[in-house]
């Protein structure tokens, strides 16, 4: 293996020898901006991970509450896919895909090793060919690990194989390789099913229904625990073990956030609202990360790390809200009998609770002074909606509008791995069964007094028609955002790709078996037999349309025709396409969101008179 040193690579060694920020105001901020942190191998130091760059800060300077502290940082670059890791806490290690001479991501990487402390430059490692699946797996490497290449080259050579082709699976690959353990998953093109490998094996079927296994922008996240891999797809913890095959770890509870450890591939449990679920910590590591979850429940928790040798906890959420309306972290850092924050100013956005009914969950943000409240339904299958750590959401728009949300997370959503199977499992039922269960909820949180307001986008309309038009008349406002109904032919999406036919056909199977799994049997073809056999108005009481001029996917205006001519239905249009109304940020739909924002601010109407304009 061919050793070369590059002018970078010694600019970057020299950076390491001293801080990159430091001294300055504005040292928290790659912390702050992080929605989650890691401490390092020893201890030694906390760490943020951002566009392939990661950034640290001394341990010891944080706990000491020092005005400002020493910030180092190395990799970072968001057009070519690269990584980052601590082998202990004076040797980092970085890879990166090199680019080719058209300034394309290529087969080719670099591996570059850095040592804290050394004056030495960073030795800078080429590898040839092999590596076009880098930027879709997560390397942990030694140094010694690179001094033989023959078991990093198998396993890139593996999943570089497994890269579809197929538009809608490009991200087929997830993965992780340590030193003395491995793991990958692949999504099939051929049926969308999902296999895996562990150390190095031959593959083997893990799940017939890959739509979990659909995280587009960035590799799943992997531990190891004894014999196992585990993994957190769809917001659920899920065992991958050669004897039983896949395990739902976390059934029956919310979703959950894994810790992370000192020994980086190490599972130490996770945490999800239901409290504490950790897997060999001792009792005082364990209560300190528990002491911290109870700090502050003003956002959701976004991160856990520990270290076991030095009895580290490190907690994190997010999002909170600045003075300059600027999205920020907050962490709490505690070791020994020292708890410290990294202050990053803000305050929250809503406080955040999850509730349950029946078998959904319901994030519950209650804005300060609200003026009202939304049941927000979400569009999908295979999508969940939060606050996230973000601003610039429809969630955040609402809360920003004075008004508290209630999230639902149904069956078919990636809120956890148990609903994200529902659809699949039950289709219709599915469908049915969470919508008598949201109806449980208001009447158990709401009662019947016209206090809070639906708020149905696209797939989120399906459970609309499933709810009684008693359950309808307890709302204040009932607003369809461009709602499933009938749906544009898959075909006529195929024919616009432009496709050669036997890429065609490969693509038409693949997304047959994609559409049953996420979509549930029967489903799409039952709702648009259902409106498209509509002779009269179905609504029961007032409700709002919103319609987007662009809009290609669904056709409310062609479901609803037997309404358009009652006083039932008012139809709320825009200049945009699929999208939600509520997007704070969407220009096209500016005048329609103003519109749905003032009817849920208004003050609701007696009970009796949800049907006086039938």
């Amino acid at each position: 293996m061919k050793r070369v040193l590059a002018l970078a690579a010694l600019a970057v060694a020299v950076a390491l020898s001293g801080p990159v920020i430091a001294e300055t105001a504005d040292w928290k901020a790659p912390f702050c901006h992080a929605s989650s942190l890691g401490v390092s191998p020893q201890g030694g130091y906390v760490y943020a991970r951002r566009d392939g760059a990661l950034t640290f800060v001394p341990t010891d300077c944080l706990l000491s509450r020092a005005a400002s502290c020493p910030v180092r940082s190395i990799g970072g670059d968001a057009d070519f896919p690269r990584g980052a890791w601590f082998v202990d806490d004076r040797t980092l290690m970085a890879s990166a895909v090199e680019a080719d001479a058209q300034g394309r991501a290529s087969a080719d990487a670099v591996v570059t090793i850095h040592r804290l402390g050394v004056p030495t430059p960073a030795e800078r490692i080429a590898l040839k060919g092999d590596f076009a699946a880098l930027g879709l797996v997560d390397l942990r490497l030694s140094p010694a690990d690179l001094q033989n290449s023959d078991r990093l080259r198998a396993y890139m050579r593996r999943a570089a194989g497994r890269i579809s082709r197929i538009p809608g699976n490009a991200r087929s690959v997830y993965g992780r390789l340590s030193t003395d353990r491995s793991v990958q998953v692949f999504r099939a093109d051929a049926d969308h099913s999902v296999w895996y490998a562990l150390d190095g094996q031959a593959e083997r079927r893990l799940a017939e229904n890959g739509s979990p296994f659909s995280e587009r922008r960035a590799n799943l996240t992997f531990k190891f625990d004894g014999r196992d891999a585990m993994a957190l797809v769809s917001g659920g913890v899920v065992r991958i073990s050669a004897e039983r095959g896949l395990v739902s770890e976390s059934a029956g509870r919310s979703r959950a956030v894994l810790i992370d450890g000192d020994a980086d591939q190490a599972y130490y449990g996770y945490w999800s609202a239901e409290g504490l679920a950790a897997k060999g910590l001792d009792t005082s590591l364990a209560g300190a990360v528990s002491d911290l979850v109870a700090i502050d429940s003003g956002s959701p928790v976004t991160g856990l790390a520990v270290n076991a040798a030095t009895g580290t906890a490190l907690v994190s959420r997010a999002p909170y809200r600045t003075t300059q309306d600027v999205a920020t972290a907050r962490h709490w850092l505690r070791r020994g009998g020292r708890t410290v924050e990294i202050d990053c100013g803000g305050q929250a956005v809503a406080a955040h609770s999850v509730r349950r009914s029946g078998g959904i969950f319901v994030d519950h943000y209650e804005a300060p002074n609200a003026r009202g409240a939304v049941l927000y339904l979400t569009g999908g299958p295979g999508q969940h909606a939060e606050l996230g750590p973000g601003l610039v959401n429809d969630v955040a728009g609402l809360i920003a509008a004075g008004l508290s949300v209630d999230v639902v997370q149904f069956g078919g959503g990636d809120y956890t791995f148990d609903l994200s199977q529902r659809l699949f499992e039950g289709g219709i039922a599915s469908i049915a069964q969470d919508a008598r269960a949201i109806e449980a909820y208001v009447r158990r949180e709401y009662g019947c007094d016209r206090r809070v307001s639906l708020y149905a986008f696209s797939f989120g309309g399906y459970f609309h028609r499933r709810f009684s038009d008693d359950f309808l008349a307890c709302l204040n406002q009932v607003v369809l955002a461009a709602p499933g109904g009938s749906v544009d032919d898959p075909d006529r999406f195929l024919d616009g790709l432009g496709l050669a036919p036997d890429t065609r056909a490969r693509t038409a199977r693949f997304y047959g078996a994609a559409r049953l799994q996420l979509w549930g049997k029967g489903v799409q073809a039952q709702e648009a037999a259902y409106f498209q056999g509509l002779s009269r108005c179905p609504l029961s009481r007032r409700t709002i349309l919103v319609v987007g001029d662009r809009d290609r996917v669904v056709r409310p205006l062609e479901d609803y025709r037997s309404c358009l001519d009652d006083d039932r239905l008012e139809v709320v249009r825009h200049g945009g396409g699929h999208v939600s109304v509520l997007h704070p940020s969407a220009r096209a739909t500016a005048e329609a969101r103003r519109r749905i924002l003032d009817l849920f601010a208004s003050s609701p109407l007696p009970v009796g008179a949800a049907r006086s304009v039938e």
